[in-house]
């Protein structure tokens, strides 16, 4: 498996995790003050930016390479 492939699925899983932690953080300990907080950009979405840009990388290279 090359490294494009083999980090498709890992970028997600790490993304889902990082997801679940977060979630798991607010619900223990609600923000005080929402408008202090600011933006923020949640992990799984990121994840899935990321993983898609891997996919387009690895379509790349298997069809410039020949690989498997």
């Amino acid at each position: 498996m090359c490294l494009f492939c083999a980090a498709i699925p890992a970028t997600l899983s790490g993304g889902a995790y990082a997801q679940s932690r977060r979630r798991r953080a607010r619900e223990q300990n609600p923000p005080r003050h929402a408008a202090s907080s600011g933006p923020r950009i949640e992990p799984l979405p990121l994840a899935v930016m990321t993983a898609f840009l891997l996919a387009i990388a690895s379509a790349l290279y298997h069809s410039h390479y020949g690989g498997p």
